[in-house]
């Protein structure tokens, strides 16, 4: 080990130790009452037109990142600003931008309330699959989502939906029909189309909070090389109850290739969370694992992650991602930083 490698690695230790203390001491400065994000949020918010930001800054570190992919350092992961609203005649629309990535465009959306618990939704928007993919990015419990969810959800999609459930919230759906081939701007790549479906129930409890989901996908695909067949099924749940969280989802896929082999990739996540200070410091732990059904195997990781909130607008998160694997050392562990404002 050189004194480089050992130098990079006590310095970022250090920092991140230092870290915890001095975020902690300005929360106990921070006053909860915040008038300068109260009057933001009423200059920027009403039912006609809200707009809304989200910035992360994101520290990446590797001590060995050998061959994988990006570098230690630091990133704009994502810099969105969005505007949404409600008009007359059940008429709406969202539209958001991410100029961290090429296209900008995340979503491009048109809604048409037709009654009470029933929207029409026509354009660029999330294809109603994953629990985990549904929740904003400033929402999400870790400063990724899992690996599943990155790789085997069908993303942002062009196309016509509709979403809707029961009065009370204790059931809802959502159904889309969609391009196929992710935020491709110019229009479908053939002439096939993908399909989309989520049911979800959150049934009354005595005590906390729960919703189940159940989600399924198929499409005759030519993008990212593979043309042929994908059906995708996939289930979630999150309870809550006080300070406990403990969420989990899992993700198959049937890969049917017009050219070779089938392939039946597959991933989960579970996820234990508590909150130290409710509404500002949460420690979570994940279990995080994809098989993409090829010769390389599973790749599992033991995620260690700690949140803090100093006020309603600004977020961070450290997450320490530990590779389960034969041959696995210190070396191949990975730390994650997020700063983030969101509202």
């Amino acid at each position: 080990m050189t004194f480089k490698t050992i130098l990079l690695r006590v310095t970022t230790l250090a920092s991140v130790l230092l870290m915890g203390p001095a975020l902690t001491a300005f929360s106990q400065t921070t006053s909860q009452d915040e008038p300068a994000f109260s009057r933001l949020t009423q200059a920027v918010k009403s039912d006609e037109f809200s707009v809304g930001v989200v910035v992360q800054a994101v520290g990446d570190l590797i001590w060995d990142r050998g061959g994988l992919p990006g570098n230690n350092g630091f990133s704009i992961s994502t810099a969105r600003l969005s505007v949404r609203g409600d008009l007359d005649f059940g008429l709406g629309y969202f539209m958001q931008t991410d100029f961290s990535r090429s296209p900008a465009l995340l979503d491009a959306r048109l809604s048409y309330r037709l009654a009470e618990q029933l929207v029409l939704d026509a354009g660029l928007f999330k294809a109603p699959f994953s629990a985990e993919f549904l929740i904003p990015a400033p929402s999400i419990d870790f400063v990724n989502r899992s690996q599943t969810v990155s790789a085997l959800a069908p993303g942002r999609q062009l196309g016509v939906g509709l979403r809707g459930g029961t009065s009370d919230g204790m059931f809802g759906y959502r159904v889309a029909v969609l391009n196929g081939n992710g935020r491709s701007l110019g229009g479908n790549d053939n002439d096939r189309l993908m399909y989309v479906g989520r049911v979800s129930t959150q049934p009354n409890l005595n005590e906390g909070s729960l919703e189940v989901g159940v989600n399924i996908a198929f499409s005759e695909d030519d993008i990212g090389g593979f043309t042929g067949d994908r059906l995708l099924f996939g289930g979630d749940f999150r309870w809550t109850n006080d300070r406990l969280m403990v969420s989990g989802e899992a993700i198959y896929a049937d890969l049917d290739p017009v050219v070779g082999d089938s392939r039946s990739p597959f991933g989960y996540q579970a996820t234990f969370g508590y909150m130290l200070d409710p509404g500002r410091h949460q420690l979570l732990g994940r279990w995080d694992s994809l098989d993409l059904d090829t010769p390389a195997g599973s790749t599992d990781y033991f995620v260690l992650g700690w949140n803090f909130w100093p006020s309603q607008a600004f977020e961070f998160q450290l997450n320490y991602l530990i590779p389960v694997h034969d041959g696995s050392d210190v070396a191949d562990q990975q730390v994650l930083v997020n700063f983030q404002v969101a509202f």
